[in-house]
């Protein structure tokens, strides 16, 4: 049971250590590592934009077989787009969640304020580029297909969108909305694994602080 115990020991000390190293190291490139996620995303999200724009306008020409051809070319750039959006995001959104913790931040002297501080705007930055160019994918869609509705700045516009498309779209988006709700019920036991390390990680740390102070 002792050996047991001191194995467990040795295993929760070795991952806190490991979180601790990735957390330090994370926080010192933090602002290469946002600018080097902005740039892949702004160049990956614009170069999509072009293939939707290309596309929709020779859909204005094509024939049969062309335009279904295009269409699927139109469907592929854009999803690709949304989902380097998101994942440009969720990446910003990780990246920057290390930074948050009173303790790092009381730590920080003049400049690591200022650079912290840039860090939170290159962050914003990103958000309003990632969140303008999905409103802009919507507007080419919208000009594309003239009867799709909804104002993509509105709380209400997937309701509005939905309400637009026929029962052929509406079918896919439910199929794709079935694969999502699997996809995420068959990673959730991983999520957490994840959930459950650092938050015995959390509690052991906060034990161990109060145990040194009350050593003290």
């Amino acid at each position: 049971g002792v050996m047991e115990m001191g194995q467990v020991h040795g295993v929760l000390t070795g991952i806190q250590e490991g979180m601790q190293f990735f957390l330090n190291s994370v926080r010192t490139w933090m602002l290469p590592l946002m600018a080097i996620c902005g740039v892949i995303a702004l160049v990956l999200c614009e170069q999509y934009m072009g293939r939707l724009k290309r596309a929709g306008e020779a859909m204005e020409q094509a024939e049969d077989e062309a335009y279904e051809r295009l269409d699927y070319e139109l469907e592929a750039a854009g999803s690709r787009g949304m989902i380097v959006s998101f994942a440009g995001s969720i990446a910003m959104i990780l990246l920057l969640a290390t930074g948050y913790s009173t303790k790092y931040i009381e730590s920080l002297n003049g400049s690591g304020i200022m650079w912290f501080l840039l860090e939170i705007l290159t962050f914003i930055a990103l958000e309003v580029y990632l969140n303008v160019w999905q409103i802009r994918y919507v507007r080419v869609i919208q000009k594309i297909y003239p009867d799709k509705k909804g104002d993509p700045t509105s709380l209400k516009f997937p309701k509005q969108w939905l309400e637009s498309c026929d029962e052929a779209e509406k079918e896919c988006i439910y199929q794709a909305s079935y694969k999502g709700y699997q996809t995420v019920m068959k990673w959730a036991p991983m999520t957490s694994v994840i959930w459950l390390v650092t938050s015995v990680t959390y509690c052991r740390a906060c034990l161990q602080n109060k145990g040194e102070k009350l050593s003290k």
